[in-house]
């Protein structure tokens, strides 16, 4: 069968600087496919992410065909662990720097790949117009959801939706979470940053995927989560396997629904705009304050 994907990633609308990373790499094992999201300050976060994927392209490479490829996977990932935390150790100033990852090796026949995280970066599939997520989040709102603490539902709004508790570049032991999914036809794999995930829920990405082709939904899921508030940066792979699917096209509610986001992002533009202005005459006035103080003072 064929593969084919896509990639795209993009600030969002309150970053000033990208950190996530990703990566498309060949080798003897197969394709390898890497998405990765940096967190530890300005210079840290980026470092680590694009450590990461480098890291892991450079490894997945070199590795030797025949072995498993669970094992080519896991060890992919904690490679790219071991080249963040020996960076840490030169660097000073990046220690404790880390990174997310989510990462799909297809054989190299195509009939099976491996997906493996660490953090919150996830993984979906769609087949037949239904999506499953095949990654469980590293965070610690997924420890109370499975706790029953609080409910799936609550946990995106939760405090503590952005705290993870398994990342790459502290621990050199890392565990890196695998599990072996089979392809078929038809089937699209969709790799994400949170910066998606905290915007736009499971139901909103399966209907995107049923409406766009494959090349394009990245673009117009970036979009939609940009027009939400784009809190944080936004990264998506899309891998197709075999022939593409026949796309619904957006529903005439689903148009209405991206009409109504467009006038929403401007609204929201217009009020950013309306506080800069606030802020920038309450500078002038503090300004023209302190100058009046200042003559009367002499």
């Amino acid at each position: 069968m064929e593969i084919q994907f896509a990639q795209h990633t993009h600030v969002g609308m309150q970053r000033v600087e990208n950190q996530d990373s990703m990566g498309y790499f060949t080798g003897p094992c197969g394709r390898l496919f890497v998405v990765c999201d940096g967190m530890g300050g300005h210079v840290g976060g980026r470092t680590a992410s694009t450590t990461a994927v480098a890291a892991a392209g450079q490894f997945f490479e070199s590795v030797a065909e025949g072995q498993s490829p669970t094992d080519v996977l896991a060890n992919t990932v904690s490679a790219a662990n071991q080249a963040i935390i020996q960076m840490g150790i030169e660097q000073v100033e990046l220690q404790g720097m880390g990174t997310t990852c989510v990462a799909l090796l297809v054989s190299p026949s195509c009939d099976q790949a491996v997906i493996g995280h660490v953090g919150d970066s996830r993984g979906y599939r769609v087949r037949d117009h239904n999506i499953l997520r095949l990654t469980k989040d590293h965070s610690a709102v997924q420890k109370m959801v499975d706790d029953g603490l609080i409910s799936q539902a609550q946990a995106p709004t939760h405090p503590a939706s952005g705290v993870v508790n398994r990342t790459l570049g502290i621990d050199p032991d890392v565990e890196v979470e695998t599990a072996i999914v089979n392809l078929r036809e038809g089937d699209t794999y969709l790799l994400c940053s949170d910066g998606l995930t905290t915007m736009v829920d499971d139901e909103d990405i399966c209907r995107y995927l049923r409406e766009y082709p494959w090349a394009s939904v990245g673009p117009e899921l970036i979009s939609l989560a940009n027009a939400r508030g784009g809190y944080d940066n936004i990264t998506v792979q899309v891998v197709q396997v075999g022939t593409s699917r026949v796309v619904d096209g957006p529903s005439e509610s689903g148009l209405a629904r991206i009409s109504d986001l467009l006038a929403e992002q401007e609204t929201q533009r217009s009020i950013r705009r309306g506080r800069l202005l606030i802020a920038i005459t309450i500078l002038c006035l503090l300004v023209a304050l302190l100058v009046a103080l200042s003559e009367h003072l002499m």
